[in-house]
């Protein structure tokens, strides 16, 4: 996932000019998709929280994701969940989720 370099409050619904006719749904997303060059194994931070992509379903609108940081299966953090591609498309305008930065921290 890229920085985004000039956030903005609202996002514009795009509409095929040549065709006449807005853009089907799965072709939105993934237009979204691509302009934040969101991939398979990004990770990115909302609200102080990393989350790491597992998959990208444009054709249902949704991200599967988790806590990279958790890496106990007990944890209430374990596991998988779904974000909404629209929303983290939102956020990632308004400078909300940006890529994470990890790093490593030994108990040594």
């Amino acid at each position: 996932m890229k920085s985004v370099e000039t956030p903005e409050e609202e996002f514009s619904h795009w509409y095929d000019e040549e065709l006449h006719q807005p853009i089907q749904p799965e072709e939105y997303r993934e237009a979204l998709i691509n302009e934040m060059e969101l991939q398979t194994g990004d990770t990115y931070e909302v609200d102080g929280e990393a989350h790491q992509v597992h998959t990208v379903d444009a054709f249902s609108g949704t991200l599967v994701v988790h806590d990279p940081t958790c890496n106990n299966p007990q944890d209430a953090r374990a596991g998988t969940w779904e974000a909404s591609i629209l929303d983290l498309y939102a956020d990632w305008r308004q400078g909300k989720a940006v890529p994470a930065k990890m790093k490593v921290v030994s108990d040594a």
